[in-house]
């Protein structure tokens, strides 16, 4: 019983998919890979992503009121303000908590940083799920599939969302 049953199902099928896809993943799979990308492929697929897999409250308003929350059409604006504010997380703690720590805040940047690397860094975002898949470590896989460690990657992440966002 639920207002946009198709979400629900864009979002689970997007697990089932990636699951099937990156076998090594399953259980391992940070928060923010877990989630972040479900929720994107809904957004892109139906417009939006009224889907609660981590829990209401943490999804639509995460400490401070952020958090992405159910219509993605305020998703970007959400992120930039936390940008702008300096109020968003280390790209760091972003990406390496597991399912119980996502906040809004976690959310929302690791919504942003996926969709910064499937509209940038396409062939080093499937390099680097190769990477996790195939067992290598996280913080690893980030140096080699893109370049450069979690400083880095927030800074250049950083300023794509004041130019985009």
């Amino acid at each position: 019983e639920v207002d946009f049953p198709q979400d629900f199902v864009i979002h689970d099928s997007f697990h089932m998919l990636f699951n099937t896809r990156y076998p090594g993943l399953q259980g391992t799979a940070k928060g923010w890979l877990n989630e972040c990308p479900a929720y994107w492929f809904s957004a892109k697929l139906n417009g939006s992503a009224d889907c609660v897999c981590v829990g209401g409250e943490s999804f639509a308003a995460g400490a401070g009121g952020r958090g992405l929350g159910s219509d993605p059409h305020y998703w970007a604006q959400s992120v930039k303000d936390m940008v702008l504010q300096h109020k968003d997380p280390d790209m760091r703690t972003a990406l390496i908590c597991g399912m119980n720590s996502l906040t809004g805040d976690i959310l929302a940047k690791g919504w942003s940083a996926w969709d910064w690397m499937v509209k940038e860094k396409k062939t080093e975002l499937l390099k680097f799920l190769d990477l996790l898949n195939s067992g290598m470590d996280q913080d690893q896989a980030i140096q080699e599939a893109f370049g450069f460690d979690y400083v880095e990657f927030d800074r250049i992440w950083n300023a794509w969302v004041r130019a985009n966002y």
